[in-house]
């Protein structure tokens, strides 16, 4: 987790410059904006759940 949230504001500034936004919620990352990918081409990280 701490090194996902290092990585967050230069994922950020990379989106913003193609013209889309970073969004970060309670459980997951989203990236929104005008763009197409195959079902294949997304990515999913999961973190270390601790109970």
């Amino acid at each position: 987790d701490d090194q996902i949230k290092q990585i967050i504001p230069s994922v950020a500034y990379a989106l913003a410059r193609v013209h889309m936004h970073f969004v970060e919620s309670g459980f997951c990352y989203t990236a929104r904006g005008g763009f197409c990918f195959p079902e294949d081409a997304i990515q999913e990280f999961h973190g270390n759940q601790k109970h």
